[in-house]
């Protein structure tokens, strides 16, 4: 990514050493993939790791619903913090509201649960400002919410406005009104999710 190649840079590594090759997708596997048959209102798929943000996932659920927008959530992905993340979906009253997918190995299954949400969200900074599932995501025509920097990289995924929208920071709150104003408006939804998939066509 851009941001690893200025960290790069920065550690002294001359310029005509570093080559930047974007990561892509398989996009006309997203494309045939059936859409699945959850309603989803936001999805995140990844490893159910801490520094993923996958508790900011839960809060900004929980923000949504006592906003009074019926959010149903799914999570694809198996970790250590599951029970951490049942249990604090329980004690914000949103455990009917959260389906915990674990790990799905079939790739066509998964991308069919992606494809049954309206929006997926990676509640904290990208490593490297890049993800492949965010960029799957897109293919399947969701627009994403995420942070817009922090310590592991700027965002390059995601273009404010275009193909989803981002949050200045990692709280739940900022992710849950950037998700309300695509939830809100389908106008809004169906124009990023056809820029999304543009820019995961590359």
């Amino acid at each position: 990514t851009r941001d690893n190649r200025e960290r790069l840079a920065a550690w002294g590594v001359p310029a005509h050493r570093i080559e930047l090759i974007p990561a892509g997708v398989d996009f006309q596997r997203v494309q045939r993939a059936p859409r699945g048959s959850d309603a989803l209102d936001i999805v995140f798929v990844g490893n159910l790791l801490r520094n993923n943000g996958i508790y900011t996932f839960v809060e900004t659920l929980g923000y949504l619903r006592r906003q009074g927008i019926p959010v149903k959530a799914g999570l694809v992905g198996a970790g250590p913090e599951e029970a951490g993340l049942r249990a604090l979906a329980k004690e914000l009253g949103a455990e009917s509201a959260i389906k915990f997918y674990g790990q799905i190995e079939d790739i066509d299954q998964m991308l069919s649960v992606v494809k049954s949400a309206k929006v997926f969200i990676y509640a904290t900074a990208m490593e490297g400002g890049w993800s492949i599932a965010a960029l799957e995501a897109q293919a399947a025509g969701l627009p994403v919410v995420t942070v817009r920097d922090g310590r592991l990289g700027k965002c390059e995924v995601v273009v404010d406005g275009y193909n989803g929208l981002l949050a200045d920071r990692e709280d739940p709150t900022l992710l849950g009104d950037r998700v309300a104003e695509i939830l809100k408006s389908d106008e809004l939804r169906a124009r990023l999710g056809r820029q999304a998939v543009e820019f995961a066509r590359g």
